[in-house]
C-alpha cells in the first residue's frame, strides 16, 4: 500500500461532498440504509442504522478514492450545494447545484418488459 496515496485520500475524503442516504428493505421487510456520494460513481456502503451506513460508506470513500489515486485519475471536487426558496436568475459553476426548498417528489412506477423502476416527478 502506498502510504501517501493513503493520506491523501484520507485528506480529501474529508471533504464536503454531496451524500444521499435512502431507506430500503432487506429481504425480511426490515429497513436497511443505502449511503452513496453522488460524485463518485458506484461509491456506496449499507448499514443497519442511518449512522452505520455514514461510517461504511466513509471507508468506502477512502478506497474509492486511493484507487482513483493510484490509477492516476482526476478526483472530481465536492459540489456546492446552494439552498434556494424561489427562483432566481443567477449563474452556476460546473461543481454547483442548487436544491429548492419548494421541491415536491412523487415517484410512480413503471413497468417495462423486463424490469421495474422508478420514474420521478419534479414539482416546483
Amino acid at each position: 500500500m502506498n502510504q501517501e496515496f493513503w493520506h491523501k485520500a484520507e485528506e480529501i475524503a474529508a471533504k464536503n461532498y454531496f451524500v444521499v442516504v435512502n431507506e430500503e428493505k432487506d429481504s425480511k421487510g426490515q429497513p436497511i440504509y443505502l449511503a452513496s456520494i453522488q460524485e463518485f460513481y458506484g461509491c456506496m456502503a449499507q448499514g443497519q442504522t442511518k449512522e452505520e451506513a455514514l461510517v461504511n460508506l466513509k471507508d468506502a470513500s477512502i478506497d474509492y478514492i486511493y484507487s482513483l489515486l493510484i490509477d492516476n485519475i482526476n478526483i472530481p471536487e465536492p459540489t456546492r450545494v446552494v439552498y434556494m426558496t424561489s427562483g432566481t436568475n443567477s449563474v452556476h459553476d460546473e461543481n454547483e447545484l442548487t436544491v429548492y426548498k419548494s421541491v415536491s417528489f412523487e415517484p410512480s412506477l413503471k413497468k417495462s418488459k423486463k424490469s421495474l423502476y422508478v420514474e420521478t416527478q419534479v414539482s416546483f
